[in-house]
């Protein structure tokens, strides 16, 4: 079918609600002519969680198929601040055998477009297409971390939450047995898990896409703060297709106030999760006020910081 969207997530039981809410982002704010097929890859979900993931695929026109995998098939791997499950997608060649392509998302996100334009991005010669990460834009500690890769040039860190693979080239790669002989050897280096293997194998491989299709959420505030940033930052901030909570202030923590998160409850709302998406109780919206307050100060700061001649400057209009 010309129109399919082939989507893949990986997730655990915990994780079903949010993969929903990331489902009907996408029936919200697809074109007409877009028509899905999801494929939930999984080393256990209830035989409940499945039925509702189904129930909400359904609804959406869309077909939904659950894919079972051995978690021998990832013994081994380094695991830091996220579970075995992030893994799973290197899995994705093998487990859609009859698949050249399928856009990989991670469950903490939001889709705020057709995912048309990024679905028809030319990954023909390439393995991959992705955006680049936040961290190489806010600089800090990290840059050190990932001059240790060695990275070709022109080589800019991807962030792993959204690719369009190229399941044809990454089988011919074989991407799994690469991946973990690379881990095998540089484990010590695995600070961000698979990502950090990801983009040393694919390194030279990967089409870069516009960052309004990984939209990271620590990346909203410095345009509103009114910091000097690249065109494509301000492009992609004024017109996400996809939102990613990459840090653990997740959309579904009522304790934290984050852009979009009205979204996240509304689109939960519209899930067999619904009783989940409650109204908010006096404590959360006490720490609400406050980081609502604390968010006053820094645009107050971030003011007479330009006043004075001293604007932050985020630019990076590299390649």
């Amino acid at each position: 079918m010309a129109n399919l969207i082939s989507i893949a997530f990986a997730c655990d039981d915990l994780y079903t609600k949010h993969v929903a809410v990331v489902m009907q982002s996408i029936f919200a704010n697809a074109a007409q002519e877009d028509r899905h097929e999801f494929h939930v890859l999984t080393m256990g979900i209830t035989p409940e969680s499945e039925m509702r993931l189904v129930e909400v695929a359904t609804s959406g026109g869309a077909t939904m198929l659950v894919h079972r995998v051995d978690p021998q098939l990832l013994a081994g791997f380094t695991v830091t601040y996220v579970t075995l499950d992030s893994y799973i997608r290197l899995l994705l060649p093998d487990v859609l055998p009859n698949h050249d392509k399928v856009l990989y998302l991670d469950a903490d996100l939001i889709v705020m477009d057709s995912l048309r334009e990024l679905w028809e991005t030319n990954i023909d010669n390439f393995a991959a297409a992705a955006a680049r990460d936040g961290m190489t834009i806010t600089k800090g500690p990290d840059l050190e971390h990932f001059e240790a890769f060695n990275f070709p040039d022109g080589h800019v860190y991807f962030n792993a939450g959204v690719l369009l693979l190229n399941l044809k080239v990454l089988r011919e790669m074989q991407l799994l047995e690469r991946v973990k002989v690379w881990a095998e050897k540089n484990s010590h280096l695995m600070k961000h898990n698979d990502q950090d293997a990801l983009n040393v194998i694919l390194a030279g491989k990967v089409v870069r896409c516009h960052l309004r299709w990984n939209l990271q959420a620590p990346l909203i505030a410095p345009i509103q703060l009114g910091w000097k940033c690249s065109t494509e930052h301000v492009q992609a901030v004024l017109d996400p297709g996809i939102i990613h909570y990459v840090t653990n202030r997740k959309p579904w923590r009522k304790e934290f106030k984050l852009p979009y998160q009205s979204l996240y409850f509304k689109y939960l709302a519209q899930t067999p999760w619904k009783e989940d998406a409650n109204p908010f109780t006096t404590d959360i919206v006490w720490q609400r006020c406050q980081e609502e307050l604390e968010w006053g100060r820094k645009v107050v700061m971030s003011k007479i910081r330009r006043l004075i001649g001293r604007r932050f400057v985020l630019s990076d209009d590299s390649n």
